[in-house]
């Protein structure tokens, strides 16, 4: 009894110092261990990067501050309702997805939006009256180096995996050898014209012969895509994409400018090491 005892006091006092401990001091605000840790285990990168991802965060809130931005609780539900109508789902199947993949309850999830519409309210208040547009030729080596970024699957050669249980598809996903009468599939043929623009990005970034994240279905239920072939990929002429290469290039040099500022906020602010979780 004595030694249960003690082993569960050793474990609530590891966890505990693991909450209270801070690694890193951004300007007298503390990062703690216990961040690190549930932020690496919930992105699966390194302690190192996430530690960058959050002393970047650190020095957004600070700007934040001191250029007083807000985002308010009707900002945040009109953003989330957006979302879930570009996905065509309801808020609640779009709340269930993000626990699915992403392993954000609702009121972490929220979290992120407001955080998302900071940032975005936060870069928009640098200014970019400096940046001109890009030339001719700077848009046709762009087009010439990521031609990959302009092609095109005409169709999609798909297996449809339906559920009404998220455990029972996710079971599937993770091993297709497993059978349930609650998992049921359909073969299909999906023209790239046919479906939304969020599908398209869905089925582009799922390789052959792999699934692809499960999500909300419009009809009830979840989905995966089984990826069996992308036929007839096709490549956007340059006039095609002009208007596309355009918006790409000026979002590269505002990430650009972004990453400037924050470098040099970075280098002028105080920032202490203390440890990180091994």
């Amino acid at each position: 009894m004595i030694k249960l005892f003690l082993t569960l006091l050793f474990t609530v006092t590891s966890y505990a110092q693991l909450v209270d401990g801070v690694a890193i001091v951004v300007e007298n605000h503390p990062i703690t261990l216990y961040e690190i840790e549930k932020e690496t285990q919930r992105t699966n990168q390194t302690a190192q990067n996430v530690a960058r991802t959050l002393i970047r965060k650190k020095l957004e809130e600070m700007v934040i501050r001191q250029r007083q931005i807000v985002v308010t609780r009707d900002e945040v539900n009109e953003d989330i309702r957006s979302i879930a109508q570009r996905n065509n789902i309801t808020i609640m199947q779009l709340f269930e997805s993000v626990e699915s993949s992403q392993k954000l309850t609702t009121k972490e999830f929220k979290e992120k939006i407001k955080e998302k519409l900071l940032s975005q309210k936060l870069y928009q208040s640098i200014s970019y009256s400096k940046m001109t547009p890009p030339t001719l030729t700077q848009k046709k080596e762009y087009y010439e180096i990521h031609s990959n970024e302009f092609s095109q699957p005409e169709e999609y050669e798909v297996i449809i995996y339906h559920s009404d249980s998220q455990e029972k598809l996710k079971e599937k996903t993770s091993n297709p050898m497993f059978f349930s009468p609650e998992v049921s599939s359909r073969e299909m043929k999906i023209k790239y014209t046919q479906i939304s623009p969020q599908l398209v990005d869905i089925l582009n970034k799922t390789p052959e012969d792999s699934f692809s994240p499960i999500f909300p279905s419009p009809n009830g239920g979840f989905d995966s895509f089984y990826m069996k072939n992308k036929a007839e990929v096709t490549k956007a002429t340059f006039e095609e994409a002009d208007k596309k290469i355009e918006n790409m290039i000026m979002a590269q040099k505002r990430a650009d400018a972004l990453d400037d500022f924050f470098e040099r906020l970075r280098v002028n602010t105080q920032i202490k090491f203390l440890r990180l979780p091994k």
